[in-house]
């Protein structure tokens, strides 16, 4: 079991490495062609950051203002969790029926 959990979990950070550092590339080229290897440090710091609080996280419109991510999410979020788990539900309940309905059908009715 261990064997089998160590290379995924080595896999996983690897992958949350690769989005960090494919995230934070445009703090390479800020100042057209020119590289810029304080910026792109700068941007994995707040990258790093923001997986850590992602409350903060904000959005910067066309307008220039800013708006908080979750506040928004948040209600579709709920909405679609609970037609997730109500979908789920009614295909189980109506599976347990079929699978009823079949075990007292007569043999000639089951094929």
């Amino acid at each position: 079991m261990l064997k089998s959990t160590f290379p995924l979990l080595i896999k996983f950070l690897y992958v949350i490495l690769g989005i960090i550092l494919l995230s934070s590339l445009i703090g390479l080229f800020s100042n057209g062609i020119h590289l810029d290897a304080i910026l792109f440090f700068k941007y994995i710091k707040h990258i790093i950051y923001s997986f850590i609080q992602p409350d903060q996280l904000i959005v910067i419109g066309m307008n220039g203002a800013s708006y908080s991510i979750f506040p928004t999410i948040w209600p579709f979020y709920n909405y679609s969790q609970i037609l997730f788990f109500s979908s789920f539900l009614l295909s189980i309940l109506i599976g347990m029926i079929l699978s009823y309905v079949t075990m007292i059908l007569p043999e000639k009715g089951e094929k």
